[in-house]
């Protein structure tokens, strides 16, 4: 007999309404799969009942909802209808026994999902849930004969699958092509899953099909698989939404990340848990979640107590979730360096510019895009690295003694101290320096000649056509740098006197802050010759003035500009000295990349009070540029009516990254800025 369609069931019998949890908090509904006494493809029927968590025995089912447009229909108590996905319907068909009963904890079920009170309550149990089930169920999918081999093999081999032998080259193929579609599950990008494994305190076991493996033994084989055999994974035509990562490129590398992470046996199966909440942000980036909220939800229950600052609460929009776990991760870190990851953000309505939009995946990546300087401090793989295990308590310094004995970028690795935040009003209120107040600023034109070594490549235009791109780029770099000389001598004069200013920019300080604080040399491999006749041509730095020249100053240069931008390209002549060219052309094209690769975007500055900078977000005249204790890098600050802030962008300010504003003015000049 077929499973009938929701309405008709409905009806006759009319849908199934839930009776509330008298206490949400200790209580859950369990829910048993009645037998099927032979008949396999008889509609499900089953019971729920609440009662204490420690009451019965029961195993927790672990899956994905999948798509929730398409409805079917159990049946539940006195035969009322309750709508169930597609996957979590055949879940329930493999998982009914056919003599036995079978008591379950699915949360489709068990919890109320109209019910934000409730859920709220039940959410915060799941962990225990999950630590509690006499095991835990992982629900794959359906399985065909390329996934019983694997699954063979790999229960036969205790996880050694023979994949890895090149000698059964046939029988490998099908062994892999079953590991390519059991890692391919979307189960494994699911938020949840997290938290259902790492709290098994058995090893959990997965279902596809009517197939079963212990989850260790699949974990072993797949990274085992992988590790002796590089294709493995790179013949699936899937991208990951951060690119390949290594050599896999099956969807999102997740299955890899998360048996290489929080899922070995070691991490699995504690009482207490023993997490931090910026490693498990940082491990589960790529996960999904049909609640945004989840991203964030999803892990408390994994986060060390002592630093559990807040629970879960579906009464609260995602902006709630997302500043408290901002304000969380400052915390934990004494510090305010994934800050930097919340400028810039502009998919989520309603979220507080200084705080971080977990519902896109591609917050990590924020960072290279405030400002190139910043990848210095820090980025998402360090995260993952510095908090795979428990990181050390950290001493707030005191504000009068001990702020001197901390090193580490513009703010000298003060800590974060004196910061409040107002959930209601959507504020942090953050103390630090104030560099100044943006006066000048200038945008870069040069971005568009990034991409011309492709146009080149695919000989689109011919070599005069080439040649004109050229000067149309040198005359862009002509005007920027002039630009950028001008404004940083005006502003250097006024702060260190005109004969101080000279020298400064003699060195090619107007290069340093363009490339984020490194010296020209550093990026000369993009212009260096690869051929033999190039070695063997004329230093470069004979060739610059005549790059200066080529064709650009027959063009309009804005009035001033010119001398400025040759003293900028001036000062790159002694790094310059050994670096041959084998021709004009070549040289030209390739200033024009590196400068076009280094300016691209980019928006220079000056202060009010004699400093200059660069970065990766526009930044506009009244802007306010800061040193946040706990931040390494320089802050921009946008000014608004309430006198609050919103964070503009993350930017390097000469003279100032290496914490010679904190250190001359100490902190006792600082001031409270709030953000919203």
């Amino acid at each position: 007999m077929e499973q009938t369609s929701i309405s008709t069931k409905l009806t006759k019998t009319g849908a199934y309404t839930y009776h509330r949890l008298s206490s949400p908090s200790s209580q859950v509904r369990l829910v048993t799969i009645l037998p099927h006494h032979g008949f396999r493809g008889s509609p499900i029927r089953c019971f729920l009942e609440a009662g204490p968590l420690s009451s019965r025995d029961f195993e927790a089912l672990s899956y994905v909802w999948g798509d929730q447009s398409h409805q079917n229909g159990i049946f539940i108590g006195n035969d009322k209808i309750f709508a169930v996905s597609d996957n979590l319907l055949a879940a329930l068909q493999h998982l009914r026994r056919e003599t036995e009963p079978r008591t379950l904890w699915i949360d489709a079920i068990s919890i109320n999902q109209a019910d934000d009170w409730e859920k709220t309550h039940q959410v915060r149990l799941m962990r225990e849930i999950y630590f509690s089930a006499s095991r835990v169920l992982i629900w794959l999918g359906e399985s065909d004969s390329d996934i019983d081999e694997a699954i063979d093999d790999l229960v036969e081999n205790d996880g050694m699958t023979t994949a890895q032998n090149p000698s059964r080259r046939e029988t490998g193929e099908a062994l892999r092509a079953g590991l390519r579609k059991m890692v391919m599950s979307p189960w494994w990008s699911r938020i949840w899953v997290v938290q259902e494994v790492i709290a098994a305190k058995v090893d959990p076991l997965v279902m596809i099909g009517h197939r079963t493996i212990a989850f260790d033994v699949l974990r072993k084989g797949v990274m085992l698989a992988a590790m002796y055999d590089s294709g493995l994974f790179e013949r699936l035509d899937v991208s990951s939404s951060r690119g390949t990562r290594g050599m896999y490129s099956f969807k999102d590398a997740t299955a890899l990340v998360f048996f290489n992470t929080l899922m070995t046996p070691e991490k699995r199966g504690s009482f207490e848990p023993s997490h931090n909440m910026p490693e498990l942000l940082a491990t589960t980036v790529d996960r999904n979640a049909t609640d945004s909220r989840d991203h964030v939800f999803a892990l408390l229950g994994l986060v060390e107590k002592e630093h559990l600052r807040f629970q879960a609460d579906y009464t609260k929009p995602a902006s709630w979730a997302f500043q408290h776990a901002t304000v969380a991760v400052f915390q934990f870190q004494r510090g305010l360096e994934w800050l930097l990851f919340a400028a810039g953000h502009t998919k989520f309505s309603g979220l507080p510019s200084w705080c971080i939009d977990f519902s896109d995946k591609s917050w990590p990546r924020r960072v290279e895009d405030q400002s190139w300087g910043a990848n210095r401090w820090v980025s998402i793989t360090d995260a993952q690295e510095k908090y795979s295990s428990v990181r050390p308590e950290l001493e707030i310094p005191d504000p009068d003694e001990e702020w001197k004995r901390h090193p580490g970028g513009a703010s000298l690795g003060i800590a974060m101290k004196h910061t409040r935040h107002d959930a209601d009003r959507k504020t942090i209120t953050l103390r630090g320096v104030e560099v100044g107040k943006i006066t000048k600023h200038h945008a870069s034109t040069t971005g568009a000649f990034r991409d011309f070594r492709e146009q080149k490549k695919a000989d689109n235009c011919t070599e005069e056509e080439a040649r004109e791109a050229v000067i149309d780029g040198m005359l862009k770099i002509l005007n920027d740098t002039g630009a950028c000389q001008l404004y940083a001598h005006r502003a250097l004069t006024a702060r260190l006197g005109a004969a101080a200013a000279d020298r400064e920019l003699a060195k090619g300080t107007i290069w340093k802050i363009l490339n984020g604080g490194n010296t020209f040399n550093t990026l000369l491999r993009i212009v260096q010759p690869r051929d033999e006749q190039a070695k063997e041509a004329a230093p470069m730095k004979n060739a610059v003035p005549d790059a200066l020249g080529y064709g650009c100053l027959e063009k309009t240069v804005q009035p001033g500009r010119t001398e400025m931008a040759r003293g900028s390209w001036s000062a790159l002549l002694p790094s310059l000295d050994e670096v041959p060219v084998a021709d004009f052309d070549s040289l030209a094209r390739r200033l024009v990349l590196l400068v076009a690769q280094l300016f691209g975007r980019k928006h220079f500055f000056a202060t009010d009070t004699g400093y200059v900078g660069c970065a990766g977000h526009a930044v506009q005249v009244g802007d306010v540029v800061c040193v946040l204790f706990g931040c390494r890098m320089p802050a921009v600050l946008r000014p608004q009516a309430d006198g609050c802030y919103t964070l503009v962008t993350f930017t390097y300010v000469h003279d100032v990254m290496e914490g010679q504003l904190v250190g001359a003015s100490g902190p006792g000049t600082s001031r409270e800025f709030t953000l919203r």
